[in-house]
């Protein structure tokens, strides 16, 4: 290990010390996961803003967040650190065996992408453990391009038509049906699928540019 991560290490041991940090200290896996996911969204503007002064600050504060649950588990001794680092490796191996297996070959992209599917299935008994491992907290728009794109690949939803034209009938509180509306939201998110599109990045850079315009009209 480095000696800026070694360091990084002993910070966090150090706030989350006996003699350190009340805040730092109290913290558990389950109170900081909000604020992780709000790193990562931050890291995500900072790319689409190409600001790498502010990409080398979020990924940092990711870092920071990886080491604290690292430091949780070593606390509460359910896992290390080196445990962390030592499966993801061990993933990345294991899914790469054009890479890394004794008999490498050389694929397209697109064979890569069967490849990765492939060994995803085969670590899971569950069959059905793509459709299973889709996080809960993913913004509804993504979970749905997901859902689509995993059931698919698994044969258990239709390959989505390409409509003209999605449209419905809005019409008042009590008489609108969510069921039609959802059903139109899921058409539209898997069509732009198909389209190669992603709903969600779409309605993110439109609400970017609407804020973007409200505000410097307030200027």
């Amino acid at each position: 290990m480095s000696r800026d991560f070694e360091k990084l290490i002993k910070v966090i041991e150090t706030l989350r010390s006996p003699s350190g940090c009340p805040w730092d200290k109290k913290q558990t896996h389950d109170s900081l996961k909000t604020l992780l996911i709000e790193e990562v969204y931050e890291l995500v503007s900072a790319i689409e803003e190409n600001d790498t002064e502010k990409i080398v600050e979020e990924l940092g504060d990711i870092m920071i967040h990886i080491i604290f649950h690292a430091d949780i588990g070593r606390k509460e001794k359910s896992f290390l650190l080196n445990e962390i680092l030592e499966k993801a490796t061990l993933k990345l191996k294991r899914r790469h065996p054009h890479i890394f297996s004794s008999t490498k070959s050389k694929l397209n992209l697109d064979e890569v992408n069967k490849q990765w599917d492939k060994i995803k299935l085969e670590e899971n008994e569950d069959s059905l453990s793509l459709i299973k491992n889709i996080p809960n907290h993913l913004p509804s728009l993504l979970k749905s391009s997901n859902l689509y794109s995993r059931a698919k690949k698994l044969s258990l939803i239709k390959k989505q038509r390409i409509p003209q034209t999605i449209t419905f009938e809005l019409k008042s509180k009590n008489k609108i049906s969510k069921k039609e509306i959802s059903e139109k939201l899921f058409d539209l998110v898997s069509s732009l699928k198909e389209l190669g599109l992603n709903a969600e990045e779409i309605l993110r850079e439109h609400n970017n540019s609407v804020i973007k315009k409200i505000t410097s009209n307030k200027d």
